[in-house]
């Protein structure tokens, strides 16, 4: 009973949601393009991490960028957008379909990628680099964007319609697979088991760092600065997996749902995951990065914050740092 009204309450307020979340995740989508602009920008992080930081934020955009179109302004806007989708061509809505798949799959292979990349920083620190720049990095931007290719390549054939949902207050649709094909089902276990797959080998590989930053790596304050930039980018590097792996869990369980007939939550799910996606990717993502490197936020700072307020930082920070020398020199005497 609990979890038939929690369903319903989230079904009926999916709209206010989708706002408020908006709220956030449109500043966020902002940083995240300003810090892909940095990454290029800057020869001093065009290294492995921050490429396959870029490559994953790209695939984070598209997935955002591609719910608006195909869920988010149709559940909000379905009365003045209903009109304009219904004189688009199948082959527009199906490709926001693979579009969605498509950077889905890619999000969870660069996510294991980057996992792998904190890992060989630890195990293999000296050869780190040349590893990473000679073999590894071509090939897990390769398999990043060209292996969901592979597997989703069929959904050009896919028909799609639009189902719509009237209520008392509002009407809205979405967009379902039409009478003529039945492929859905073979995508979203596809995509399933990549995120299930995925998840194993990112949990596995994430325990492994863990293991190997609590054996070589002195967290005492003498540590040196690369070591602090590189553990906290280890730390990042959790984090966010663990952001995507919430978005992947709830595609698989809104799969299980549909196999074992739970339709509610399977639209429960599927409302919801459109703006949790967000918070867990490009919000998480975007605003962590921040914190997690003290040279890219510094240059990141310095590229897009205007000097005046550049000026009240610094002012801050002196301001700061000199109070706690102050109150550090009254402990002492």
């Amino acid at each position: 009973m609990f979890l038939n009204d929690f369903c319903g309450w989230i079904l009926r307020n999916q709209i206010t949601l989708i706002g408020l979340a908006t709220c956030v995740t449109l500043p966020s989508v902002l940083l995240y393009i300003a810090e892909i602009v940095t990454v290029l920008r800057h020869k001093q992080f065009h290294s492995s991490f921050f490429a396959l930081f870029t490559a994953r934020a790209l695939a984070d955009l598209l997935h955002t960028l591609n719910s608006y179109f195909n869920y988010k302004l149709t559940v909000s806007f379905g009365n003045l957008l209903f009109g304009i989708y219904l004189e688009f061509p199948n082959w527009v809505l199906t490709l926001s379909i693979f579009l969605g798949m498509y950077s889905f799959q890619t999000i969870n292979l660069a996510t294991v990628f980057i996992s792998f990349n904190r890992l060989s920083i630890v195990l293999v620190p000296l050869n780190h680099d040349k590893l990473w720049s000679v073999a590894l990095l071509p090939a897990s931007i390769l398999i990043t964007f060209v292996a969901p290719l592979a597997n989703l390549i069929f959904v050009v054939k896919m028909d799609v319609t639009l189902v719509t949902s009237t209520t008392n207050s509002s009407f809205s649709f979405i967009m379902a697979e039409g009478p003529k094909t039945n492929l859905l089902p073979l995508i979203t276990d596809i995509s399933s088991a990549i995120a299930s797959l995925s998840l194993i080998i990112c949990l596995i590989v994430n325990f492994g760092t863990l293991l190997q930053y609590k054996r070589k790596i002195n967290v005492a304050a003498e540590m040196a600065e690369n070591q602090r930039m590189e553990r906290k980018l280890g730390i990042y590097a959790l984090h966010t997996f663990a952001g995507h792996m919430t978005v992947s869990v709830m595609m698989i369980g809104m799969s299980i749902s549909h196999k074992i007939g739970i339709f509610t939550a399977v639209m429960t799910i599927y409302s919801q995951y459109a703006y949790v996606m967000d918070w867990c990717t490009i919000v998480l993502s975007s605003w962590l990065l921040l914190w997690a490197s003290s040279s890219f936020r510094e240059q990141f700072v310095a590229d897009f914050v205007p000097k005046w307020l550049q000026t009240i930082m610094i002012e801050q920070q002196q301001h700061q740092q000199s109070d706690t020398g102050e109150s550090l020199r009254r402990h002492l005497d």
